[in-house]
């Protein structure tokens, strides 16, 4: 199983917020260069942005914090089985591992 790595996901989110306000810039300029009003298309494409630039920093800090971009360790069961399908239910907070085993078992 792979994972995607912090630096790939810092590179994709940098880059989406990059490109999302360029292109709102590029609209906003062409419209002022054909001196036409702004339509109701444009009145939502601000709010889009807003929001994809919120999803950009919420990955960001995500990666900062260790919470995205990071392996997660199989869960072992009581018999020493690897258990991957319940491995991923677990939130971080409530098992630690220790070598490739958790706690909770």
């Amino acid at each position: 199983m792979g994972y995607v790595s912090s630096a790939s996901l810092l590179g994709m989110s940098v880059a989406l917020m990059n490109i999302g306000i360029l292109l709102v810039l590029c609209r906003l300029f062409v419209r002022r260069a054909q001196k036409l009003r702004q339509g109701i298309d444009d009145y939502f494409l601000y709010p889009a942005l807003v929001l994809m630039i919120a999803m950009c920093i919420n990955m960001i800090t995500a990666v900062a914090y260790q919470r995205m971009g990071m392996p997660l360790a199989p869960r072992v069961n009581a018999s020493g089985a690897v258990d991957m399908l319940h491995g991923w239910s677990q939130p971080a907070s409530q098992h630690e591992k220790v070598g490739q085993r958790s706690i909770l078992t």
